[in-house]
């Protein structure tokens, strides 16, 4: 009885479907805060497709819903609607306006802890290699290796 721990219990990780076509099932989050560019972009808003592993990266200045909604609505132009989302519980993803754009888009939204690498692996596994290289000069924001399959990317201001 004295070694039993007290408060909320440990539960069990329950695995989340991947869908069976890319681009079904995206991992979203936050990256930063990193320096700040000439343009003022302090974050990376990181979107994994879960069934390709394929990373889009996006420069924000702020972690705000504004932006991840904007970030959203274009990707969902290109490629058309997801099936679900899943994000931790910050702000930016349990806002009104997240949830409304969820819905305008029939998008299940799954929101995991914060904090607990394992409960959003793939986002985890995705961005844990991105890292700055360089300084920031001219048009380059920021230079990332992802360690993992070892490409390199460049993104640029829009």
């Amino acid at each position: 009885m004295h070694n039993q721990k007290l408060g909320k219990k440990d539960d069990f990780l329950h695995c989340i479907d991947k869908g069976d076509v890319p681009q079904s099932t995206l991992h979203i989050d936050h990256l930063g805060t990193l320096d700040a560019t000439s343009k003022s972009y302090k974050y990376i808003f990181a979107v994994v497709d879960g069934f390709s592993k394929y990373t889009w990266i996006y420069p924000t200045k702020t972690t705000e819903t504004q932006e991840v909604v904007r970030h959203l609505e274009s990707w969902v132009t290109i490629f058309g609607s997801p099936q679900r989302i899943i994000s931790d519980k910050g702000t930016a993803y349990t806002s009104k306006m997240f949830k409304e754009f969820c819905s305008k888009y029939k998008i299940e939204h799954v929101e995991i802890t914060a904090g607990v690498p394992r409960s959003n692996g793939q986002q985890q596994n995705r961005t844990s290699g991105i890292s700055t290289r360089h300084k920031y000069s001219g048009p380059l924001i920021l230079t990332f290796t992802i360690r993992q399959n070892l490409h390199h990317l460049k993104l640029y201001s829009v």
